[in-house]
């Protein structure tokens, strides 16, 4: 009879270190997916970032006696936006 008690309670200790096990990985898996939000939203702004400075880098390849009014105000809105990027 004793050992059927012990068994007992040992199977509910054992059921209450699961649980716990449980929610320790559930909070992992949590933490781990806000983790991956905000590094896939970073990446996605370095992205634009490499897009806008490579398309200031064509900008800058342009000969001065080409540059028109049109090709200043890309400049000029690209650098706005990659300085309210990193800002």
């Amino acid at each position: 009879m004793n050992r059927i008690l012990a068994n007992r309670q040992s199977a509910a200790r054992s059921k209450e270190r699961k649980a716990r096990y449980i929610q320790e990985l559930e909070r992992k898996v949590q933490t781990l997916q806000t983790e991956a939000t905000t590094l896939s939203a970073q990446l996605t702004l370095y992205q634009v970032c490499v897009d806008m400075c490579l398309k200031l880098k064509v900008l800058f390849e342009v000969p001065l006696y080409r540059v028109d009014s049109d090709l200043l105000m890309d400049f000029l809105m690209l650098l706005g936006a990659i300085i309210s990027i990193v800002s």
